[in-house]
């Protein structure tokens, strides 16, 4: 199977990676945390990463981030199914979480980085974020709400929008062959390619 695409901007990798999720969940299935990345070179590579609790979150980031410089990631997006509540007692209750809430909703979260060059090879990120609701007896997805960082005054911050170097980094090949193998090592599999 031939992997290679051409490169997809922020809004694309995001909907590639939502058409995934909303075939599991349109088969009755529940759709685990999941990254879909692209490398420079145009291959696609898709990353499970489950929720294992908070407390393992900043090993898996750094996990993902030597996984995307090993591999030169270009752009990313990462799509779960969470709660939603929009009932607004639930809301206004202090530390009140969408899973408490009786009335709660189902949504896919999408959240997609990328890096995109523009006239002269000055590189730019652009990050956006949204979600569709999911509606049981039938099944059904919504319309994806979308939104990127920068317009209408939006600001998308976290730790999943760091998972690339800064752009303009330059990586040398041999510095990501060592990170490979180093990967390599520690996954048990030795000095297989």
């Amino acid at each position: 199977m031939d992997t290679t695409t051409k490169r997809l901007d922020v809004k694309e990798i995001a909907l590639h990676s939502l058409e995934s999720a909303k075939a599991t969940v349109l088969d009755g299935g529940e759709v685990t945390r999941m990254l879909y990345a692209q490398t420079r070179d145009g291959k696609l590579i898709c990353i499970a990463a489950p929720g294992e609790g908070e407390e393992h979150e900043p090993r898996l980031i750094q996990m993902l981030r030597a996984i995307f410089i090993a591999d030169d990631v270009c752009a990313y997006a990462m799509v779960s199914e969470v709660w939603t509540s929009t009932s607004p007692a639930h809301s206004r209750a202090r530390g009140s979480m969408p899973m408490h809430d009786p009335n709660r909703g189902e949504a896919l979260l999408v959240l997609a980085v990328a890096d995109e060059v523009l006239e002269g090879g000055t590189v730019r990120r652009r990050i956006g974020k949204g979600s569709a609701r999911i509606t049981r007896e039938p099944t059904a997805i919504g319309e994806l709400e979308w939104m990127e960082d920068g317009v209408g005054g939006t600001k998308l911050t976290g730790r999943y929008t760091m998972l690339m170097p800064p752009p303009g980094t330059i990586i040398a090949a041999h510095e990501r062959a060592a990170l490979k193998a180093a990967m390599r090592l520690a996954a048990g599999m030795g000095s297989k390619p």
